[in-house]
Formats: structure tokens, sequence, C-alpha cells
């Protein structure tokens, strides 16, 4: 199932109309770690990156892309039951922090878009 990822994922970025500047697609699979179990699943981030505009610029329509972004996520983890972080990264100020996660659980749109506006520039 786990290859059905990459395949899904690069339509769902390169079939939609994108309010960013910048979109692109994560696909890094790590080797296995010799303490894994065989039950493990190997270590893979697999995600988008889309850059946000900056607070003084006054635009909203980023969470349009980060509300499409949780559907498609939320979609994965019904068919696939894996978990997915949402993460802010700043290239500028050098961080990465988790804002969010897609799980069983619905995620809190509102908060993630909270939490990303506190790390807008």
């Amino acid at each position: 199932m786990e290859l059905t990822y990459p395949l899904l994922t690069m339509p769902f970025a390169s079939g939609r109309v994108w309010n960013a500047a910048e979109v692109s697609v994560v696909n890094m699979r790590q080797p296995r770690n010799p303490e894994d179990l065989p039950e493990d699943l190997p270590q893979w981030d697999l995600g988008l990156n889309f850059t946000l505009p900056d607070r003084d610029e006054k635009d909203e329509s980023w969470k349009d892309d980060v509300h499409a972004t949780v559907d498609f996520l939320s979609m994965l983890n019904e068919e696939f039951g894996r978990d997915f972080v949402i993460a802010v990264h700043d290239r500028v100020r050098g961080f990465n922090e988790d804002v969010g996660y897609v799980a069983s659980e619905p995620p809190d749109l509102d908060k993630i878009c909270y939490m990303i506006d506190a790390h807008r520039a």
C-alpha cells in the first residue's frame, strides 16, 4: 500500500490551483533502522511544502491551501490508516514545529491555521 502514496500525492499537488507561489512534493524514504521490529514501518518523509505570504500582505488565501491539504491527508488516513503530521518549516529563521495532526480524529482546522499563522513572518 505504501507505494500508492506518491502516486496519489503527485496528482493532488500538480492538479490543484494553489494560492501559494511555490508548491513541492517531499518523498524521502529513510533506510530501516536495525533496531526496528519486523512490524515497524520504515520512516518516510512524505508531504507537501508550500510557501505562505508574509503577514503584511494581508492575504488569507493560504488557508484554502491548508484546508485542501488537510482534507487530502484525511482521505489518505481513512484509506490507508496512516497518521500525518502538519508542520511549519521556516528556512529563514531555521526551525520546524509540528502544528497539527491528521489521525482517526477529525483535525481542528482553526487551530492548525492559528498555529501556522503564529509562525508567519
